[in-house]
């Protein structure tokens, strides 16, 4: 690796990292609800979480579905 391409490799993963940041943002809320559907099954799948919830979880997941229905 050059000296030049040291210096450069930085702004690349600003770059990427701006990119990405951009990607979440215009994300659509029915995108969002499957991505945080995905890592619920996936953290009660390697028993990281169980599946039955507490009351603050439970108005959490009521105002995510309130939203969900409004976005429809």
């Amino acid at each position: 690796m050059t000296r030049s391409q040291a210096k450069a490799f930085p702004d690349r993963w600003q770059a990427v990292a701006a990119a990405e940041a951009e990607e979440r943002r215009r994300a659509s809320l029915r995108l969002r609800w499957q991505q945080m559907n995905a890592h619920r099954r996936l953290m009660v799948g390697l028993k990281l979480s169980s599946p039955s919830t507490g009351e603050e979880e439970k108005i959490v997941w009521e105002r995510w579905a309130r939203l969900k229905e409004r976005s429809e």
